[in-house]
């Protein structure tokens, strides 16, 4: 390979890496969505609770608010 092939193939796997980070960063956001989601499920099972209860919505979307930021 010349020395401007090399060049093009290094510029191409940067681009390539960049555009995986994307990706990677999607998935952990929407794993910690699902993560979340499951939390919310789990404590409506465990506690037996409506959703109409005002207090237990607030725990649960705090909770929320942990896992996702």
């Amino acid at each position: 390979m010349t020395e401007e092939e090399r060049k093009q193939k290094a510029d191409q796997r940067k681009k390539l890496s960049g555009q995986q980070s994307i990706f990677k960063k999607r998935n952990s956001s929407e794993q910690a969505a699902t993560h979340a989601s499951y939390v919310v499920a789990y404590n409506i099972a465990k506690s037996n609770k409506a959703l109409s209860d005002g207090e237990f919505v607030k725990r649960c979307m705090l909770k929320v608010c942990d896992i996702l930021s």
